[in-house]
């Protein structure tokens, strides 16, 4: 089975092409049964950024490059002569829960070649209208760039363990010319620790160390050195508005559960730590709390709302992303609790929710009163 992602993902980069002295980024291709009619290329914003007539499947773009030191990520769409829109994917090596996975946008290289025949495929359970048509290519489109993006199969997005650390950090001193690791660190860096992303970033050539992601990378290790934050000296925001703190330095258990109101696990396990609550709720040396992660203040308290928790809850202002494994050191995984005492040492933490947690939380709280 096959995988389209169907987000319109174009990122925009800012390194400069070491080996492209010109002011546009050439791309020429020939695509076997693509009709005559209008190729475009659109940006993040899909807005397009360069047209071109196709003859017979052949085209030919020159990309434009402000001040010679920007990278496109790109996605095409092809308009032919009988209205007929055309919207591609493009093939990988990559796998998604099992399947081949075909992204809709690639690296714009200069030099790049776009070839193979197209061929059309409608999703299942995906109704198009009549003059928009899916495509995907038959070959890879290849360019040192897009060879390491359409060959990483790595989840970016996975708890930050120890294995995988160590998988990225040999990924980066393999490919330290890559765009494409550098845009996903940096996409993930609230996940990493000021020190993990300066190593990261000592490891990549000097180019991409000019890359406007890897500046927006150096800035979060400044920050996140200059201002330490720990979960004992942290406020965040409760509902009223008002700041509270993460520890309760007069309580000898402080419970602190991470969620998000999109984390269905994590609104599952509501029911089971309402058990926590109740039993404990009359003990000054507990203290219970949840700290949202959603991005969005209105989504958090809409969440409360309709799965009202009695306990104590806080929200992780986005000011404060930057600092969310310093505080909480957090792996990208939740729902997460984590049992701090009363100087904000983390006595266990837990990943995942499991309802045969719950005996395992109250013999640590127990042992820890």
């Amino acid at each position: 089975m096959r995988l389209y992602l169907f987000f319109i993902i174009v990122l925009f980069f800012s390194c400069k092409q070491t080996n492209n002295t010109a002011n546009t980024v050439k791309i020429n291709g020939h695509l076997k049964d693509l009709p005559d009619g209008m190729l475009y290329i659109l940006n993040d914003k899909q807005q397009q950024i360069d047209s071109t007539h196709s003859d017979k499947g052949q085209f030919s773009f020159d990309l434009p490059i402000t001040n010679n030191d920007q990278y496109y990520y790109v996605t095409l769409e092809h308009l032919d002569d009988t209205k007929v829109k055309r919207l591609f994917h493009f093939k990988t090596n990559k796998k998604y829960k099992g399947n081949e996975l075909f992204l809709q946008y690639f690296i714009a290289e200069d030099g790049l070649q776009i070839n193979g025949a197209i061929e059309d495929f409608t999703p299942k359970d995906m109704r198009l209208p009549d003059n928009i048509r899916l495509v995907h290519l038959s070959e890879f489109i290849t360019g040192a760039q897009n060879t390491v993006m359409n060959n990483i199969d790595y989840d970016f997005n996975q708890p930050v363990n120890d294995s995988a650390w160590d998988i990225l950090k040999t990924l980066v001193r393999k490919y330290p010319s890559s765009y494409y690791l550098i845009h996903e660190i940096n996409k993930y860096r609230n996940n990493y620790s000021g020190n993990q992303l300066k190593e990261l970033l000592a490891s990549f050539d000097e180019n991409i160390r000019q890359c406007l992601e890897a500046k927006t990378i150096s800035n979060a290790i400044a920050i996140k050195q200059s201002n330490t934050k720990t979960a004992n000296n942290t406020r965040l925001q409760a509902i009223d508005k008002t700041l509270q703190p993460v520890i309760d330095a007069t309580a000898s258990v402080n419970m602190v559960i991470l969620w998000a109101s999109w984390c269905a696990p994590c609104i599952a396990e509501i029911p089971e730590l309402q058990k926590i609550y109740t039993k404990y709720q009359a003990n000054s040396k507990f203290r219970m709390l949840s700290v949202s992660l959603d991005a969005e203040e209105d989504k958090w308290k809409n969440a409360l709302e309709k799965h009202p928790m009695p306990w104590t809850q806080l929200w992780l202002q986005q000011a404060l992303k930057e600092y969310q494994q310093e505080i909480f050191q957090f792996d990208n995984s939740i729902p997460t609790i984590i049992f701090f005492n009363n100087k904000g040492e983390i006595i266990k933490k837990y990943t995942g929710a499991n309802a045969s947690n719950t005996e395992q939380y109250i013999h640590l709280i127990d042992t820890s009163l």
